[in-house]
């Protein structure tokens, strides 16, 4: 089939262009796209040919140990194939700080190449099949924790039940780095402006934290502690991510990212918004920031505020300056502290407003729940 226009956006994602060419390229696409019939190939007969022997590759792939500590002091790389397995070389190990997880290990190299921190172990999750799983059980979804982002996003249980996940997944990175990224690997390190732990908050998710004979759940707001700080004790790993599915009628949901670009960037602000009015009262309030302070947090003075009010818009401007004022955000190369205090009023009106208004146009009309 041929490629739509997100298709061929998608495609984009990871391809920065320094000469901003972007209309050149999508007007290139366009015009393969509809000079080319569905049985031409696409990509030049050497392109096709070198990609057939990459695939090939795999045939011959062997494990290769050669130690190297000129320019990065790891003692080693640990690759366990099962949970068991996993616990067993965590319990070895008395502090956090003798090593670190990989689960894409999308950060964890950014890390080392921009921050220079390096970790004297590496333990790589990525591939413990027990741990890859999206299933429904008793009202909630759970997630494992070695599931990739696009494995996620292509989920038709998630776009079915939990379509805000999706918004959220798809303004991550690129899709190559979707490819390997991971749920809990965005949630693991504690980044303050990862873009799932808002979106994941107002979901209401639990974490489950797994250790040698020990399983605990814990609230995905009580995980972080400090900045880059968690919950997590000696041996502990994220196994899985449970989300209850809600439904109802006028259940609202939506999520925000403020970045300088559309895609492949960092949040400045991003937050998260889910709530239901029933008989014209805001209920099960959940309101989540990130980027505004050390850690992703709720609003929970803000949430407060909202909880049982008539909804009406009287009170908007009043809930979206006690939302500007519960944080206290920093200024970097980002953006600056008053800029995020405006991004956080600005949030939180547009999702009352939009609210609002399809709120109304459902009264007396029987209209579907949105998020």
């Amino acid at each position: 089939a041929k490629p739509g226009r997100d298709d061929i956006l998608k495609g984009l994602e990871g391809n920065l262009c320094r000469c901003t060419g972007y209309d050149a390229i999508m007007q290139a696409a366009d015009y393969l796209k509809k000079s080319l019939s569905p049985e031409q190939p696409l990509l030049p007969k050497k392109i096709r040919d070198a990609g057939e022997r990459i695939g090939q590759l795999a045939d011959i792939w062997q494990d290769v140990t050669e130690e190297n500590r000129e320019s990065y002091s790891t003692i080693d790389y640990i690759k366990p194939a099962s949970v068991s397995e996993l616990t067993e070389i965590l319990d070895k190990f008395p502090d956090r700080d003798d090593y670190a997880l990989i689960n894409g290990g999308t950060d964890i190299l950014v890390q080392a190449n921009v921050n220079r921190v390096y970790h004297p172990r590496l333990i790589d999750i990525a591939e413990i099949e027990e741990l890859k799983f999206i299933r429904e059980s008793e009202g909630r979804i759970e997630i494992g924790a070695t599931t990739t982002l696009t494995e996620i996003d292509q989920s038709p249980l998630i776009r079915e039940k939990l379509p805000l996940l999706n918004r959220a997944i798809e303004i991550i990175a690129s899709s190559q780095i979707r490819n390997l990224a991971t749920l809990t690997g965005n949630i693991g390190n504690a980044s303050p402006v990862a873009d799932t732990p808002p979106v994941l908050m107002v979901l209401d998710a639990t974490l489950e934290l797994t250790s040698s004979g020990n399983t605990r759940q814990i609230k995905l707001e009580e995980y972080f502690l400090d900045y880059k700080k968690t919950a997590l004790n000696r041996g502990e790993f994220i196994s899985k991510i449970i989300i209850p599915i809600r439904q109802g009628d006028s259940l609202y949901r939506n999520m925000l990212k403020a970045a300088k670009r559309r895609a492949v960037d960092i949040s400045t602000v991003n937050s998260a918004i889910s709530l239901q009015i029933r008989e014209n009262n805001c209920k099960d309030v959940r309101i989540a920031f990130g980027g505004v302070a050390v850690y992703t947090a709720l609003a929970k003075k803000t949430m407060a505020f909202i909880e049982n009010r008539v909804f009406e818009p009287q009170w908007f401007a009043e809930a979206a300056e006690i939302a500007m004022q519960e944080f206290t955000p920093i200024s970097d190369v980002r953006g600056q502290k008053d800029y995020r205090s405006v991004v956080i009023r600005n949030h939180l009106l547009h999702y009352l407003t939009e609210c609002y208004e399809l709120y109304q146009q459902k009264q007396g009309k029987g209209g579907e729940d949105r998020e």
